[in-house]
């Protein structure tokens, strides 16, 4: 992650980053294109619906650039939509507009035009029942002079004028003219298959036409060879309008319908709309519906089905459905609905002013919160981009203020963490790589240090190896020639690892390169060299070593070892462990162990650091004495052979695990030259 944010920030100093998909600049782009496409659309559209009407095809071709004119706009519309809501406050206040605001006037208006309607059929119920009222006065006219047949006149019931005419033996014998002659049969069974729905207000009494073409209420009544036909004398609409205070208007000739009718034909079907009210007596409508007050704002229209229109005279169907327009004033619905009394109406509007009161507040209260919601949260996300930003930039500096004591306040308070944490590890990596080019140096250092080219000679072959097991290692070995006839072999390790022991093995190996040359006693050379590894002012430090001085005409090597491990003689395939015990330089003491070993042609020499002794396989057993022991066996006339076959046993034997501790190896083939 450190990687990636570090080639970010680097890259961040060349470049600026990529914007992301339906980001500003991707909004500025589309916001300008989607105008000329929705153009493009519509001029599309209007293009091919001209072309249909002037060369007079079918809807087919006008279906297909509706669709794609249809389907350019949703996309259009998606994209628009994409654009624009990319920041989450927008995103915010659109979904509030839909879900808070929105809902409130469509409520409204859904609300609106359900009373609309109710009232239209609130109408419809009034003109129901002044018909229901017309006919039972029409009924109970007829059923009085059925009983009183030989009344001469009657006074018409709370105004309503009723025509009569009396039957015997089937035949009109006096009356009203306009009545058939003869009975008519289909009238009373009519009524008697109505009257039971005229109590349950579910249907409206049989209309009926006389001879003159008005329509009216009519009944017939009989009693053994005794009837009576009564019908409302007068205008209906009239008598029904003044009972219900509703205009009403039964259905208008077939003329007047074909005049004011509208004709439309949609892919080959014809489609016929008549008009919801007529326009028949505006004024006389206006002058019956402003009486008592002034006129209303709007009128409430609604429409209604008088039912079957029947001739008087033969019961024939002149209509099967009369139509019947209604107009009315909302005070007149509102007065019939609260019509009861004082305490009603009051009881009726308190339940109805309270709940609404309190949705108000309900809704002032949400507006205000997803106000401050929508402004909190579209502040909060804009502060979190910002700093996103910055930090992709490269700036882990940036922090947010936490203001808040919410979730959001959480996440900006998580945010600065994180940034604080990149910062750290940002710095950590930073030292880490100074300190890595640090180490590459002293590594570097470290193996200039080493000697270069092995010396070598007719009489003897050195192989070396010089393996640590950190980037800077503890050990050290040196090859040196004195003169033409005396070799010095060092092999040292120094305690620890890291930069301070390479520190002072560079200062070991200074030191003892100047007392080689100074001095000739090994055992002198190793007390001076205690006295300067005891100088170190960075605390006590030990050092092991062995110091072998080779004379290479007599083949005599003298040994002195300060605290390290064995030295190997290989000869014949045998190998003799030479144990020289002493104590290490910088200890307590300068006893060191002394020997001096006739080497004979065909001799090798091993000398090696204890991270070969203690190198560990993965259960963590250590390889040993004994086995470097076993593995040293063998030919060992070749240098290279012999530290060849050790490395192989040690590798197999660690399964490739990295050491450790430093291994450091020289071995050396003694072969003198014939005399």
């Amino acid at each position: 992650m450190i990687d990636r944010l570090s080639s970010t920030a680097a890259s961040a100093a060349g470049r600026p980053p990529e914007p992301p998909p339906g980001g500003p600049r991707g909004s500025r782009r589309w916001v300008k294109v989607l105008p000329f496409l929705a153009v493009a659309a519509v001029v599309v559209g209007v293009g091919c619906l001209a072309l249909a009407a002037g060369l007079g095809l079918d809807g087919t071709l006008v279906l297909s650039a509706l669709f794609a004119l249809g389907s350019l706009a949703l996309w259009g519309s998606y994209r628009l939509l994409r654009v624009v809501l990319w920041s989450v406050g927008r995103r915010l206040a659109f979904t509030y507009l839909l879900i808070g605001v929105l809902p409130i006037p469509m409520a409204v208006v859904l609300v609106g035009v359900g009373l609309y309607l109710s009232g239209g059929f609130f109408l419809g119920h009034l003109f129901r029942d002044a018909n229901a009222v017309v006919y039972e006065q029409v009924r109970t006219a007829a059923e009085t002079r059925l009983e009183q047949p030989r009344s001469v006149s009657m006074a018409p019931s709370a105004g309503l004028e009723v025509a009569v005419a009396y039957y015997l033996e089937g035949r009109r014998v006096g009356g009203d003219a306009r009545a058939p002659i003869q009975w008519p049969s289909w009238l009373e069974r009519e009524v008697l298959q109505s009257e039971e729905g005229i109590d349950r207000r579910d249907r409206t009494p049989p209309l009926v036409a006389l001879p003159d073409g008005d329509l009216t209420v009519a009944t017939a009544k009989s009693r053994g060879s005794v009837g009576v036909v009564a019908f409302f004398d007068g205008h209906l609409e009239t008598r029904l309008r003044e009972l219900s205070q509703v205009w009403i208007d039964f259905g208008a000739e077939q003329e007047e319908q074909a005049k004011n009718s509208m004709d439309v034909n949609i892919l080959g079907e014809r489609f016929v709309l008549q008009p919801l009210s007529r326009q028949r007596a505006e004024d006389d409508r206006r002058q019956f519906l402003s009486r008592g007050g002034a006129e209303p704002a709007f009128w409430v229209y609604g429409f209604d089905v008088a039912g079957e229109s029947l001739s008087l005279a033969t019961g024939e169907l002149e209509s099967a459905n009369l139509p019947v327009s209604l107009v009315g004033t909302p005070r007149l619905v509102l007065g019939q609905l609260f019509s009861s009394s004082r305490e009603v109406d009051t009881l009726a509007w308190v339940t109805f002013v309270i709940p609404a009161f309190l949705l108000f507040d309900i809704f002032v209260v949400a507006w205000v919160m997803a106000v401050f919601m929508v402004f909190g949260l579209s502040r909060a996300v804009n502060r979190l981009s910002a700093a996103t930003n910055a930090l992709q930039l490269g700036d882990f500096s940036v922090r947010i203020p936490v203001r808040r004591r919410d979730q959001i306040g959480s996440l900006h308070a998580s945010f600065n963490e994180m940034a604080a944490s990149l910062e750290d590890l940002i710095a950590t990596k930073t030292q880490k790589e100074s300190l890595e080019k640090e180490l590459e140096i002293a590594r570097e250092l470290q193996e200039s240090l080493m000697p270069n080219e092995i010396v070598q000679g007719k009489d003897v072959e050195f192989a070396t190896h010089f393996e640590p097991s950190a980037a800077i290692g503890g050990d050290y070995f040196d090859i040196l020639r004195l003169d033409q006839r005396r070799m010095a072999v060092v092999i040292a390790d120094v305690s620890g690892h890291g930069l301070s022991a390479g520190l002072r093995m560079a200062m070991v190996k200074a030191a003892l390169g100047i007392l080689v040359e100074e001095e000739r006693e090994p055992q002198i050379i190793l007390e001076r060299l205690d006295r300067v590894v005891r100088s170190s002012k960075k605390g006590p430090s030990f050092v092991t070593a062995t110091l072998a001085l080779l004379d290479l005409v007599d083949g005599r090597i003298e040994l002195v070892n300060a605290g390290h491990p064995p030295t190997y003689i290989l000869r014949d395939g045998e190998v003799n462990e030479v144990m020289l015990p002493g104590a290490p330089l910088g200890a307590l003491g300068d006893d060191y162990g002394r020997a001096t070993i006739e080497l004979q042609p065909g001799d090798s020499v091993v000398w090696l650091s204890d991270g070969f002794i203690e190198a560990a396989n993965p259960s963590g057993e250590l390889f040993g004495y004994e086995r470097t022991v076993e593995c040293l066996r063998g030919n060992g006339r070749n240098a290279t052979m012999v530290r060849d076959r050790l490395l192989d046993e040690v590798s197999l034997y660690t399964e490739g695990c990295p050491p450790e501790d430093d291994r450091t190896l020289v071995v050396m083939s003694f072969r003198p030259r014939e005399p």
